[in-house]
């Protein structure tokens, strides 16, 4: 039996610098039915997710004022309760020690940029399911529900392709 969908979609602050691919992972996960808030930066990043309610946070990690090490760091802190999906395509360091460094902060999954979109789908969905406190039938939540476990790194054969 497949669970119902949600009464309302999930929410995803969505934080890159590039507005081409901000852009269009915007497009991608509305059109797959979430609601999506933007920001440019980091900073600008956690006074959305500090203002708001989220239940996802998305996060390049190349970034000015802010870098988004530094985001997860700090939602980490903060919001402790929301997944985190960190993508990037390297910097003055490659993109795998950047990644792997976002696993390190608590990024629940990772993508190398560029990325093929079923991919980012396929992690968003990933870390939505396994985040999402358990309601059960007696509307209490499970306080025993796992929130989210182990980093786990997106295989090779998951990275995505987006230019």
């Amino acid at each position: 039996m497949n669970p119902s969908p949600p009464i309302f979609p999930p929410r995803i602050l969505l934080v890159d610098d590039d507005t081409g691919i901000r852009k269009l992972v915007r497009r991608v996960l509305v059109r797959a039915g979430y609601e999506v808030a933007e920001s440019t930066d980091g900073l600008n990043g956690l006074r959305q997710m500090r203002a708001g309610h989220f239940d996802l946070l998305i996060t390049d990690l190349v970034m000015p004022d802010m870098d988004g090490l530094e985001l997860i760091r700090e939602t980490r802190a903060s919001r402790p309760e929301v997944p985190i999906l960190a993508m990037s395509g390297g910097g003055k360091v490659p993109a795998p020690v950047y990644l792997r460094l976002a696993e390190v902060l608590g990024a629940g999954k990772v993508l190398a940029k560029p990325f093929e979109i079923p991919a980012l789908l396929q992690a968003v969905s990933i870390l939505l399911e396994r985040w999402t406190p358990q309601v059960p039938s007696s509307g209490r939540l499970d306080e025993t529900a796992d929130p989210g476990g182990l980093p786990e790194r997106t295989a090779g054969s998951d990275v995505l392709r987006v230019s």
